[in-house]
């Protein structure tokens, strides 16, 4: 037996509902990437316990393209002021 067996379901089901409930995270999904949608430089990993908020290293963002941190090909927009 492992730990995994010791947490409550419903304790589970909640941290994972509370976080994002569009993101599957059962035991089937666990190591699964999805993007954070208010931050390019981080993304959930799929936990056995319930998504995780991972981070990019400095200056990466995340592709769910491909699963994994990239160089931005998107910089930021820089705008510029008309007179």
């Amino acid at each position: 037996m492992g730990w995994i067996s010791y947490l409550r379901t419903d304790y589970r089901d909640s941290l994972i509902n509370e976080s994002h409930p569009e993101y599957a995270c059962g035991p089937e999904d666990v190591d699964t990437l999805y993007p954070d949608p208010n931050n390019r430089s981080s993304f959930y990993q799929c936990a056995p316990y319930g998504l995780v908020l991972q981070s990019c290293p400095n200056g990466l963002v995340f592709d769910e393209n491909v699963g994994r941190c990239e160089w931005d090909s998107q910089p930021a927009k820089e705008t510029e002021a008309k007179n």
